[in-house]
């Protein structure tokens, strides 16, 4: 034994000392820097005696091996090379397909070598390729292993492949499949009908497991040709799985839906499934589960051929499987489901409008009290503990997935008055039998009704007076629910009441405002924290909605969230959001001014004792409810809280964890003091620009972008030239482009590049000086770029519109005008030359036309100043006659079609071309 083949087995041998290992890894590493280590591979393989105990372990070595050769240099192989390779894999397949046969992990392992062949030869160098294994396939078994392993191997090197081609590539690719189309797999289907008609179990499933990769190459005529072997092995209970998703396969195929109801009735695949007995449908069976995804299939599909009669006998079946406890066999049928049910909502919106059949209505029915009822949380997730069970998170999935079903049947008008007072009986019963039910059915009428009122048009409106919504409503404010201690029903009492949220400005809703807002009051200081959170974040919705109904009790409301602040019930987030509920009240405009400005100068106090990140936020949640500018009295009482960041400047540039709390309230004072804010502004402007961080720069944009928009005064004086142009810089040169888009940075790198240019964009709007000369060229640079960003998914638009922004505030006096003039040209000039952009998009004909608008205003206003000197020079280094041409073909391709049939416009455009083009090659004539 060689010492290479020693080292190789001592790999893998976990009984010898480590520094043997050791120095196997480095003989075997050595030896694989010899670039011709394959060839010496594929000869030991052909010598290597397989009743040495050793020679799998060698065998598999030896495979990687060539595989990693493969990988790493077969396309750079001359062709003696590949004629070696070739004829090692003739040979083993003729003469050693005992090699094969020793494992099937090298049976594996020389199919993949195979496929790379193809991948790269096929069908050019090597067209026989396929046409070796298919005439082999039924020598002997050993050889129908090998063709069907090829088969699957190649799928799924082939989807694989395709999806990570470049898109120039999958033409090819494309063009390689249509061929296997037409003539390998059409080949390999005689085998297949072949070993499907044996009664070798093993081959037919395998055959049968190959044949459902490549069912959507096959011919649907073909299909159907296979069918009556399929429905018999769908019986057969060795191979019954693979049959029956190879049936869902065929019917799944994309086609026109009469052409499928043709397929689907060739394949009597219906009859089939009617006769199977599903009444007692076993969770842990994959026959039944297959029976239900084929199913689904098949109804979904007969529902687009509008074939009725077999649709409803099918979606009796369906139901089957929907009323199963088991969530995952219950959400089978599901896409059949919302198929049929989007089919009779669209009924109303034909012209004239259908009405529904009693059929229909009987269907969707059955439907919805199944619905209903499988919405109903189970008794083992009612406790509604902290740790969240996977099973349990998996139940709220499906439950967000059957309540939209839910309302896609309530959003059929003909059936809303059928399914209110549906739930006008079920809610009466809950309350009547309250006590005896358990949580998941006492919460079960409040959820349905909740998501019931969302389907409703102008629901709103009509709680202002008495209808049969605000006669439920009453039914159940005056009902025992709100003494329940569970907390599903409490969580959706309040939601309900959210909802219900303009009942409350009624006469009557005045009345149980405050016995709901009595509950609220209690529930926030719950000692649980689940339920405490959850009623501040309804109290806030509740107050955003009708702050007005809450003024009368603010300083109740107040005391209550101040003394649960001390008693430590809340958490940061809670106390934020509970001062955002007094915000928004404070906000109201049914508010006194002098209330609002006592009241928020006793809170301000209050919260100034020791300022602290939390503390700061909080001040900030209480200007949430203004949104435009307040009155002196007002502003002047959030003034202390302003003054203390100027004077602790230093201090907060040492604690960044004071950033995102006087980020927020600055944001805050912007809105409300607008220019009185600016000595305030300056400051934070200050901080964020000496952190130079990544973290906070979308923050500084935002506060930037507040500014211009809300100032109405000169905004030099806070948002200077230097300040602006020292943001530019820093992220021209310090955010660069991501170089892929998948990683966190890379996204945050992303949406900051986005936010800086929507600044600019700002900034250009409100005239904001951020330019100067030197750095004119690396700012177009950077926009360029940012332009045609694939990564990003940016567009060209982006580039152009700020190029003309800048040329529309820019004057001939402008310092940097003449060099804007030239450098955009010259920009813009090779992104086409370039190819860039692509002149097949949607938008590609708008976007040269910009660029050509562009250019000719540039050149003319170049040639009328006299310095075409200058403009010739910065033209040098790119335009030359070959380049040129590209440069105009690209162009007059985009505009092909957009001047088809205006003769006027194309004039103009050829006109505006010839215009260019004699200016640039008079500067090339100059070179």
């Amino acid at each position: 034994m060689s010492n290479l083949e020693q080292a190789i087995l001592a790999l893998y041998n976990s009984n010898l000392p480590l520094h043997a290992r050791e120095q196997a890894i480095q003989i075997t590493e050595s030896a694989k820097s010899d670039l011709s280590l394959y060839s010496y591979a594929l000869q030991k393989i052909l010598e290597l005696c397989l009743d040495n105990p050793n020679t799998l372990t060698l065998l598999f070595w030896y495979f990687q091996v060539i595989e990693e050769a493969f990988q790493a240099r077969y396309s750079s192989f001359d062709a003696p090379t590949k004629e070696q390779i070739r004829n090692f894999l003739i040979f083993v397949i003729e003469n050693r397909s005992d090699i094969l046969e020793f494992h099937y992990g090298i049976l594996n392992k020389f199919t993949l070598l195979y496929v790379r062949v193809i991948q790269n030869d096929y069908p050019q160098i090597w067209p026989e390729a396929f046409d070796f294994a298919i005439g082999r396939a039924l020598k002997s078994s050993i050889h129908l292993k090998f063709f069907l392993t090829l088969l699957k191997i190649f799928n799924e090197e082939f989807e694989e492949q395709f999806f990570n081609s470049p898109d120039d590539r999958k033409p090819q690719l494309l063009e390689m499949k249509e061929k296997i189309r037409n003539q390998v797999i059409f080949q390999s289907s005689e085998i297949w009908q072949q070993t499907l008609k044996s009664d070798n179990i093993e081959f037919i499933s395998a055959t049968l497991q190959v044949m459902n990769l490549y069912i959507s190459w096959i011919p649907s005529e073909v299909c159907v040709i296979f069918a009556p072997y399929l429905l018999s092995h769908a019986s057969n209970t060795s191979c019954q799985i693979f049959a029956l998703r190879c049936l869902e396969s065929i019917v799944s195929r994309k086609m026109d839906p009469k052409k499928k109801l043709q397929i689907i009735t060739q394949i009597q695949i219906i009859p089939y499934i009617k006769q199977i007995n599903l009444d007692h449908i076993d969770p842990f069976s994959d026959y039944h589960k297959a029976i239900g995804i084929l199913l689904n299939a098949i109804g979904a599909n007969l529902v687009d051929s509008e074939e009725w009669s077999s649709v409803y006998a099918l979606l009796a079946i369906s139901m089957k499987f929907f009323n199963m406890t088991d969530i995952t066999f219950s959400k089978i049928t599901l896409g059949f489901m919302k198929k049929y049910i989007h089919y009779v909502k669209i009924k109303e919106f034909l012209q004239p409008p259908v009405p529904l059949t009693d059929q229909e209505r009987q269907s969707i029915n059955t439907i919805c009290v199944a619905v209903m009822a499988k919405c109903q949380i189970p008794k083992e997730y009612q406790n509604c503990s902290l740790e969240v069970t996977e099973e349990e998170e998996e139940f709220y999935k499906y439950r967000a997935e059957i309540v939209d079903l839910f309302k896609k049947i309530v959003l059929i008008e003909p059936t809303q008055d059928t399914i209110f007072e549906y739930l006008i009986t079920m809610t009466h019963t809950m309350i009547e039998i309250l006590q005896t039910l358990t949580a998941g059915q006492a919460e079960l009428p409040l959820f349905l009704l909740y998501n019931y009122a969302e389907c409703i048009n102008d629901f709103g409106v009509q709680l202002s007076t008495n209808t049969k919504y605000t006669a439920l409503i009453k039914c159940i404010l005056d009902s025992e629910i709100h003494k329940t201690t569970s907390r599903q029903v409490i969580k959706q009492y309040l939601e309900l009441c959210v909802r219900f949220a303009a009942y409350f400005e009624s006469q009557d809703g005045k009345l149980h405002f405050v016995k709901v807002l009595e509950l609220l009051l209690k529930t926030i200081g719950n000692k649980d924290a689940l339920i405490s959170k959850h009623a501040i974040h309804m109290m806030l919705r509740l107050s955003q909605k009708i702050s007005s109904s809450f003024v009368p009790f603010l300083q109740k409301i107040i005391e209550i969230i101040i003394d649960n602040i001390k008693q430590n019930l809340y958490d940061e987030e809670s106390a934020k959001s509970s001062f955002r509920a007094i915000g928004s009240i404070l906000g109201s405009k049914s508010m006194d001014i002098d209330a609002q400005s006592r009241t928020l100068e006793n809170l301000v106090e209050l919260m100034r004792i020791q300022i602290t990140p939390h503390s700061l936020w909080c001040i900030a949640e209480l200007l949430y409810g203004f949104n435009t500018k307040v009155p002196i009295d007002i502003s002047s009482k959030i003034s202390p809280v302003a003054d203390w960041i100027v004077e602790n400047i230093s201090v907060l540039q040492r604690s960044q964890e004071y950033y995102p709390s006087f980020i927020y309230f600055s944001q805050k004072i912007i809105d409300i003091m607008e220019d009185d804010s600016s000595m305030y502004v300056k400051a934070i402007i200050t901080i964020l620009i000496s952190s130079s961080s990544f973290d906070t720069l979308e923050s500084l944009f935002n506060i930037l972008s507040k500014v211009c928009i809300k100032y109405k005064s000169e905004l030099n004086s806070t948002v200077s030239h230097e300040v602006a142009h020292s943001i530019v810089n820093y992220v021209i040169n310090h955010v660069k482009k991501p170089i892929e888009a998948a990683s966190e940075d890379a996204r945050q790198i992303i949406s900051i590049r986005k936010s800086f240019v929507k600044m600019i964009d700002i900034f250009l709007a409100k005239n904001v000086n951020f330019l100067s000369v030197e750095a004119l060229n690396p700012f177009i640079s950077y926009i360029t770029e940012f332009a045609f960003s694939s990564i990003e998914e940016n567009t060209p638009k982006t580039a152009i519109n700020i190029y003309w922004k800048i040329l529309d505030k820019a004057t001939e006096t402008s310092p940097y005008f003449d060099e804007f003039a030239s450098f955009a040209f010259l920009t813009s000039s090779k992104l086409i030359q370039s190819g860039d952009l692509n002149i097949r998009s949607a938008d590609a004909a708008q976007i040269s036309m910009e660029i050509a608008r562009l250019h000719l205003v540039l050149l003319n206003y170049m040639k009328l100043s006299n310095k075409e000197t200058m403009f010739v020079e910065t033209l040098k280094s790119i335009i030359n006659p070959e380049r040129l041409d590209t440069y105009f073909n690209a162009l007059s391709a985009s505009f092909v079609n957009q001047f088809n049939k205006d003769l006027e416009g194309r004039r103009n455009f050829i006109q505006n071309q010839q215009v260019m083009k004699a200016i640039i090659l008079g500067s090339v004539e100059k070179k």
